[in-house]
């Protein structure tokens, strides 16, 4: 502070001067302060943006702070306007949402420790229930507020893969015992389809007719429409059997190969020289042909027409 006139400035002043020059040392300290803590939390976001697995932070009250890419990406969530907002309306039937994931949301942040859960199964939508494991871990905010860090690993894929193996090693020693052909292609088709996912599948079989030169149908083993395959994947959920369980499935039927999906099997009839059946190609070509979702109408219009879906 600069005056033109002589001792213009008392003790007072100069008090005054340092108050205010106090004053403006702690705004300027606090204003960097603040700086240094949005450019920290915005690094901190970065690293959990950047992070390859679903990543969701909430508060008590399970409202979101923040979610990932990863996050927004598995459950096919827009990219803004959903932090503010209660998991269960952002996911609906979210597994963070239900009792077990109260509960271990609830320990958290009562203990401080983190808790895991392994192989839980979470919905993804119709027929897309996946294998996880979720690690809830609690933080501080930017608010110095708790927040629960969730962290979750999708194990569906190596479980997967680690069942059909199990299955197939199993099926191998099994098959040398069954002389019943309906028991041996019941057990067979049955470990095709099963699985820890347990999506919308089916398989059906077709045997060549050499004296009519033609393909028929001869078993189907899965749901025969949507509506029986969400009473059978709800019924089954937790369940990954083993070839024992298969055949005593099978044996406690009273007519295995009666069930709708094979009544409608057997109906499938193609002709060996047709030349736009799938069907009948890869027989001819003696190679696996695989379709994708786009061309599934074009595989066989017989199969279509038989099972009256796609």
């Amino acid at each position: 502070v600069q005056s033109c006139e002589a001792n213009s400035f008392g003790d007072d002043d100069l008090a005054s001067l340092q108050i205010l020059a106090d004053q403006l040392a702690w705004v300027i300290h606090n204003a960097q302060l603040y700086q240094e803590t949005r450019l920290l939390n915005e690094f901190n976001e970065q690293v959990l943006q950047t992070i390859p697995l679903p990543v969701v932070l909430l508060d008590r009250n399970l409202t979101v702070i923040f979610m990932n890419q990863s996050y927004r990406a598995q459950h096919n969530l827009s990219s803004e306007g959903l932090e503010a907002t209660p998991i269960d309306e952002v996911v609906p039937h979210s597994w963070l949402g239900k009792p077990n994931g109260r509960e271990a949301i609830s320990q958290v942040f009562q203990t401080g420790e983190t808790v895991v859960r392994e192989r839980e199964r979470i919905e993804l939508g119709a027929y897309r229930n996946r294998i996880v494991n979720i690690s809830i871990s609690r933080t501080i905010g930017p608010d110095n507020a708790p927040l629960a860090l969730v962290v979750i690993e999708d194990i569906t894929d190596s479980l997967e893969k680690a069942y059909q193996s199990s299955l197939l090693r199993q099926v191998g020693q099994t098959m040398q015992g069954i002389l019943d052909p309906d028991r041996l292609l019941y057990t067979i088709l049955t470990c095709v389809t099963a699985g820890t996912a347990l999506g919308f599948n089916r398989a059906i079989l077709l045997l060549v007719d050499p004296a009519r030169k033609t393909l028929q149908g001869q078993m189907g083993v899965g749901p025969a429409n949507h509506e029986e395959a969400d009473r059978i994947w709800t019924e089954l959920s937790a369940r990954n059997p083993s070839v024992e369980d298969i055949l005593a499935e099978y044996d406690r039927m009273s007519s295995p190969a009666d069930n709708p999906l094979s009544r409608a099997t057997r109906q499938v009839v193609v002709p060996l020289d047709d030349q736009d059946d799938i069907l009948a190609r890869t027989v001819r070509e003696k190679k696996p042909i695989r379709v994708t979702e786009g061309d599934a109408i074009s595989i066989s219009p017989a199969l279509w027409s038989a099972l009256g879906s796609h």
